[in-house]
């Protein structure tokens, strides 16, 4: 991911390496529901009737989840509006996909037609070399004979 001025843009190998990841994340279509039965990512919930903020109920207590935007053409300004409402909501990695639905298409990667889902159903999952808050606690708590816990930060 990278910012482009405030939107953060993510592109279609972070999607990817989701999926070889077996990782969890949201994908929001944002087009409108008869564009995106003609053809969609794999995994994307569309924007219910009435927007997003019907939608609000379904996104996860976990505000770090990875939540993935995208429009047709990526066009940022269009995608705005929903990035800024998503991360005024707390949420803290929210991407607008770079080229859209048509980067998706153009990159030959496998779409979907007919209606795309309409229920955000998101499980974190850990990704490698990540650990439990409550194992990490346990540890903490109470640790190995000559174990050694480092802190080291994402860079």
């Amino acid at each position: 991911m990278e910012k482009a001025g405030h939107i953060v843009v993510s592109n279609i190998a972070g999607i990817e390496n989701y999926n070889k990841n077996e990782a969890s994340y949201i994908l929001i279509d944002l087009r409108p529901s008869k564009q995106a039965e003609q053809g969609h990512i794999p995994k994307a919930v569309a924007v219910a009737e009435g927007g997003l903020d019907k939608m609000k109920d379904q996104f996860p207590e976990h505000m770090a989840a990875p939540i993935i935007l995208y429009n047709q053409d990526g066009a940022l300004a269009s995608a705005e509006e929903a990035f800024k409402k998503i991360s005024d909501w707390g949420y803290k990695q929210v991407s607008v996909l770079s080229g859209g639905f048509l980067a998706w298409e153009k990159g030959r990667q496998a779409g979907c037609q007919g209606p795309a889902q309409s229920k955000i159903a998101y499980v974190r999952k850990l990704m490698p070399g990540e650990v439990d808050i409550a194992a990490f606690k346990e540890v903490v708590v109470k640790p190995a004979a000559g174990s050694l816990i480092l802190d080291v930060p994402n860079a």
